[in-house]
């Protein structure tokens, strides 16, 4: 398990469940999706979970073969029900390693 605060991304966010509920135990998260309208369930589930906006916790619109994030910035990498439906899945997994932090928190 990783320390509170860590830095997670969810590739494939869908509704936000995951993403929400990390950003509910302290995580730092960020949603990703590549269908607007699935982000916009997952913010209404948090405000519907009377989570409010939590300054921890982010979606954003995206692809898995270019994620939103600085090399070596993040700690986990939530690839759920994802990769079975990318184009360029070996790209996606090149990026997911790109990102990750090398020795993680």
């Amino acid at each position: 398990m990783f320390p509170k605060k860590s830095n997670i991304i969810d590739v494939g966010t869908c509704h936000g469940n995951f993403a929400v509920r990390l950003a509910s135990e302290s995580y730092i998260t960020l949603g990703l999706e590549l269908q607007p309208h699935s982000l916009k369930l997952a913010r209404w589930k948090m405000k519907n979970k009377k989570l409010g906006v939590m300054a921890n916790i982010n979606f954003v619109v995206g692809s898995a073969s270019n994620l939103p994030a600085p090399p070596s910035s993040l700690d986990c990498v939530l690839f759920l029900e994802t990769i079975e439906h990318l184009r360029e899945s070996e790209k996606a997994l090149h990026e997911i390693g790109h990102i990750l932090r090398e020795n993680g928190p």
